[in-house]
């Protein structure tokens, strides 16, 4: 065999056996879990305002519901909470009454 053509399959066979240098990165990336986020509010209650302004400016995606327009929502804040008052929030399971930055950076961290 001509040595030109024995380096070649030599160089081949090695990249062959040695694939780990050319192969792609084998980690596998995932997106991070959606967060789930129900929001429970009325359209006048300015606490209400700051918990969609936050979870707007963190860029997550909830469900919010007016409690004053949607008898099931309301319904359904009544037997999760079974106390009035809103913002009423379910973030990642945690029940969060009220408006509080610092409870809400926690619940979405635990996801």
């Amino acid at each position: 065999m001509h040595p030109v053509k024995s380096i070649l399959l030599l160089t081949l066979i090695l990249l062959l056996f040695s694939g780990s240098c050319f192969a792609a990165d084998s980690k596998t990336y995932s997106n991070p879990p959606k967060q789930q986020v129900e929001l429970y509010v009325t359209s006048w209650c300015p606490y209400c305002k700051k918990a969609e302004a936050y979870l707007d400016q963190q860029g997550i995606e909830y469900s919010m519901y007016d409690i004053e327009k949607d008898a099931e929502a309301a319904k359904r804040k009544d037997q999760l909470t079974g106390r009035s008052g809103v913002p009423f929030a379910m973030i990642n399971g945690a029940k969060i009454t009220g408006w509080s930055k610092q409870a809400y950076a926690a619940a979405l961290k635990n996801r």
